[in-house]
């Protein structure tokens, strides 16, 4: 009994563990999966208005002055890193990019239409690798209103595999701690029967004795009251 009794307090023990370990891991998680992409998006808008702002702003006006354009126009420098840059027409059509430009992982036509100047939007695209993107887009006003849209980008894989990594570390260490709760739990609940399990040893021994030192007087009163039926019922046949 005391041995079942142990196995569910361990695993009950050991319950209570799994689930603070879970909500500890998705919040560790959650929480570093949110500061990694904020990092990518912060770093994206600031490339996107320190360095894309100037050359569209040039951009701008060959278009206004009908110049045309030779690609690529961004500097090579500004790709260090694996950043790619383009800018586009509200139909897709690309006016300007960068050298290392994968125009399968650029915005589609939906999220250049979601896309505007006050209120720019980021986009997770896959290149033509299946490499994980994403994209900054921000629309600009062009010549003749008609509307431009700034594109920035990069891979997200580095931060996909600290994640992935991550993950292998809670899982790893969620397996560590699970096993060293049941040990502990184990022990823990057997600590806390043990005064149970002596208060129960002790109740028997008492009523083991008390059975035994009953057991003679009711010997004696058996015996007599087998004595007394012998004698009623000979005085009844006489």
């Amino acid at each position: 009994m005391f041995n079942r009794a142990r196995w569910r307090l361990t695993f009950f023990f050991t319950g209570v563990v799994a689930v603070i370990l879970i909500f500890i891991g998705v919040a560790v998680l959650s929480a570093s999966r949110t500061a990694l992409f904020d990092g990518v998006n912060d770093d994206l808008q600031g490339r996107a208005q320190r360095e894309l702002r100037p050359l569209g702003e040039q951009l701008l006006q060959r278009l206004q002055r009908g110049d045309q354009l030779q690609d690529p126009t961004v500097p090579p420098a500004l790709t260090a890193g694996g950043y790619f840059f383009a800018f586009v027409r509200e139909d897709g059509t690309i006016l300007a990019k960068s050298a290392n430009i994968d125009e399968v992982g650029l915005a589609g036509l939906k999220d250049i239409e979601n896309a505007s100047p006050d209120d720019p939007i980021f986009v997770d695209t896959k290149s033509s690798d299946g490499d994980n993107l994403r994209v900054y887009v921000r629309t600009i006003n062009g010549p003749r209103e008609r509307p431009i849209v700034m594109e920035v980008g990069r891979s997200t894989e580095p931060e996909r595999e600290a994640l992935r990594r991550l993950v292998f570390i809670l899982i790893a260490g969620g397996i560590v701690g699970l096993t060293l709760s049941i040990g502990g739990g184990y022990w823990l609940a057997g600590y806390a029967l043990k005064p149970i399990k002596v208060a129960m040893g002790k109740q028997q021994e008492f009523v083991a004795d008390a059975s035994h030192e009953l057991r003679t007087p009711l010997s004696l009163i058996r015996a007599n009251a087998e004595i007394l039926k012998r004698e009623a019922d000979r005085q009844a046949g006489t």
